[in-house]
């Protein structure tokens, strides 16, 4: 397929005329009857030619052949090619408080990431003025916990894959903005005993503006929003799905603020500096849970955080970061289903490699 191929086109084909002789008397037309018969018949074909020349050039400027539809022209294919990329990513990083909670027991450990990714990029089109560009994306992530043993075996059952695909598009607005609609599906594993501990299905919508400022600045603002059908496994419980839903395993509604400034280091032409805020909500919507239904439960979760990368080549990054962040909840979550023990505070800091290939 051409990369610039458009989707099809349709005009009617213009009607065409017989020309038929007007019969006299014994069947022979006169000489001024036939001479304005041949008149009225060139005069026809003439009108006919010029009316399927016309029908052709129009057909020429958008493409297609008739179909008796009229004119369509609702999606266009600016770019058919299919791009693939991947990229993998480590962090070794400190965090105060590895369980989550209010009071935590055990503290100040270290932990491991990797994370393999790989996104197909689907071309793209032009859907009633704006440019679309849908792309599919796989993601395995492994996060051990501890991996010093400072506390023994403790952690391992913290220690989880994580695996998601997620197809989406993204949709030009106007100013500046765009729009990313997208379904993913993931789980969460218990690798040691290769057990699925929670199923999730989740549709997104998000808005997001770059911003420039100056010759190199950029100000990037995410709103969005997404709801998780979850499914958690009865038989695996381990700390470390806690921390993703609540044990019952309940859906929940979740709208996230993300702002981010990256500028670069005065000096120093691959570095950059990037400060960030956020902020999450999550509404739980599960009504049959046992012994109390988890539905009426808020947690606001707020984030600052501060990056350093380093951009080695086009393709290898490194990365210092340290994050704040702090969970609450509301009343219902605290009294009715007893988590005042599970609101905290914890901060994280430590070093990322990146790299990236495009196929």
């Amino acid at each position: 397929m051409d990369d610039n191929s458009s989707s099809v086109a349709s005009e009617s084909e213009p009607p065409t005329s017989d020309n038929n002789l007007t019969i006299v008397g014994d069947g022979v037309a006169s000489d001024e009857e036939s001479n304005a018969s041949e008149e009225n018949a060139s005069s026809t074909e003439d009108a006919a030619t010029e009316k399927e020349n016309e029908g052709d050039t129009l057909k020429e400027s958008i493409g297609g052949d008739s179909g008796g539809l009229g004119i369509q022209r609702l999606v266009e294919v600016k770019d058919s090619a299919i791009t693939v990329s991947a990229s993998y990513s480590t962090r070794y990083y400190y965090s105060s408080n590895p369980e989550k909670v209010k009071v935590p027991t055990k503290k100040d450990i270290t932990l491991w990431e990797n994370g393999l990714s790989v996104n197909i990029g689907l071309g793209q089109l032009a859907l009633m003025d704006r440019l679309v560009t849908p792309s599919l994306m796989a993601m395995h992530m492994r996060i051990w916990t501890d991996p010093g043993k400072d506390y023994g075996n403790y952690f391992r059952l913290f220690d989880v894959d994580s695996q998601s695909a997620t197809l989406s598009f993204n949709v030009e607005l106007f100013e500046g903005w765009s729009m990313n609609l997208g379904y993913g599906k993931s789980r969460a594993i218990d690798f040691r005993n290769d057990k699925v501990s929670v199923y999730t299905d989740t549709p997104t919508l998000a808005f997001s503006k770059m911003i420039p400022f100056g010759d190199a600045d950029m100000l990037m603002i995410n709103l969005g929003t997404a709801y998780n059908f979850n499914k958690a496994t009865a038989e695996v419980n381990i700390p470390a799905l806690d921390l993703l839903i609540p044990s019952d395993g309940s859906d929940s509604w979740g709208t996230n603020l993300n702002v981010n400034y990256m500028m670069p280091w005065e000096g120093i032409e691959k570095l950059s500096l990037s400060p960030s805020f956020g902020l999450s909500h999550s509404y739980y919507t599960n009504e049959t849970a046992k012994p109390i239904a988890s539905k009426g439960r808020q947690d606001w979760t707020l984030n600052y955080g501060l990056n350093a990368t380093y951009q080695l080549t086009e393709t290898i990054g490194i990365q210092a970061f340290g994050m704040y962040s702090k969970k609450t909840f509301n009343s219902y979550a605290l009294d009715s289903l007893g988590l005042r023990a599970t609101e905290y505070k914890n901060f994280d800091a430590g070093l990322s490699i990146s790299a990236s290939y495009n196929f």
